[in-house]
């Protein structure tokens, strides 16, 4: 259960946010922090169903305690969260931003911790582990948490345990209403470990740095459009994405390189394609064309002959942006409607007026 019910959040909320207020605190800033609480105050441990010695950490903030920061959810989308899942080396912490826009576009979230690990664990198995606690995380949000459905939102790599944990339980279909997978990995037939490495490293790495700092002095290098102080604010925020990202990546060395063996032996076509024809899972792909990791062209080409077009999304932007920079995430929030809308018409077609 959670830490504190939505009454106590309530008062926890209003002497905090008035001892700010007094304090001199910027006031969007003090809201924005008291929202962002509420992931850590929900946070708890959930049992595996694989190995009940282990257990892992998630949250998941209801419509309840939204509304004790003055966020009013849908009707359509109380116990319906969007369940956030990071990639290789993201965190909740670096997704904080993103859950607190997705909070107050009247959003319920929830997201399973993904543990960083120590440099030289060698006994880590990443896509078993990552799928076991997926698995689990499911059950325990519809046993213990009374969730109705919920929507995956996979960053990256995440698209790989929600494809393994949803073949591998069929009962899962009800009640996964549907897949967003944000630049999926596993769909280009021609990758390498090698050539996956050295796109890892010196793309994002040493190519994002410099053009950070090329767009920090001016040059006219990316493709946000604003004034230089909007640029310069985008540069700043890219070398910290990347900076995070990769002393994260470095931090579990081991476990990053058994990621990377997976994601260059794995292939995920077929499966997506057995997911929406044997199993009906409604599936939906968000991808940044600036993209230097996977890039969205060879993403697009392996989709087309089996995704419908307006089930695929491409923006401007890299790798990371909905995690570190914000000028991606309303064209993103406008995708999640859209998928809700899908699922709107497919499942009640008669209140929209239209018939099977």
């Amino acid at each position: 259960m959670p830490k504190f019910s939505a009454s106590q959040q309530c008062r926890n909320y209003i002497p905090r946010y008035q001892e700010g207020r007094r304090n001199g605190m910027d006031e969007d800033k003090l809201k924005d922090d008291t929202i962002l609480d509420l992931i850590g105050l929900t946070m708890q441990h959930f049992p595996s169903l694989i190995d009940s010695s282990m257990d892992r950490e998630g949250f998941y903030v209801p419509s309840s305690l939204l509304a004790t920061r003055g966020i009013e959810v849908p009707r359509q989308n109380v116990g319906h969260p969007l369940l956030l899942l990071g990639g290789t080396s993201s965190t909740i912490e670096d997704c904080k931003e993103l859950i607190g826009f997705l909070f107050k576009a009247g959003y319920e979230v929830a997201g399973i911790e993904n543990r960083i690990g120590n440099p030289l664990d060698f006994w880590t198995q990443p896509g078993l582990d990552r799928e076991a606690a997926l698995t689990s995380f499911i059950h325990h949000l519809r046993n213990k948490e009374g969730v109705k459905s919920v929507d995956l939102v996979g960053l990256s790599y995440s698209a790989f345990e929600i494809i393994r944990s949803l073949r591998g339980n069929r009962n899962l279909s009800p009640f996964v209403q549907s897949l967003i997978l944000i630049n999926p990995p596993g769909l280009n037939e021609d990758i390498t470990l090698l050539k996956h490495l050295t796109r890892f490293i010196f793309h994002p790495a040493i190519k994002g740095y410099l053009k950070s700092i090329g767009t920090f002095l001016g040059f006219d290098i990316v493709s946000v459009e604003g004034d230089s102080k909007l640029k310069r604010a985008y540069a700043k925020r890219e070398a910290h994405g990347i900076s995070t990202w990769t002393c994260k990546t470095c931090l579990k060395l081991v476990r990053t390189f058994k990621e990377l063996h997976d994601i260059v032996t794995f292939r995920i076509k077929e499966s997506l394609r057995n997911l929406q024809d044997r199993y009906g899972y409604d599936i939906n792909v968000f991808l940044q064309s600036e993209d230097q990791i996977i890039p969205a062209r060879v993403t697009q080409e392996a989709l087309k002959d089996f995704l419908p077009e307006d089930h695929v999304e491409v923006v401007p932007g890299s790798h990371n942006d909905l995690i570190f920079q914000k000028w991606q995430r309303p064209a993103f929030l406008n995708f999640i409607n859209r998928v809700r809308q899908h699922r709107l018409y497919r499942t009640h077609p008669s209140e929209h007026g239209l018939t099977r």
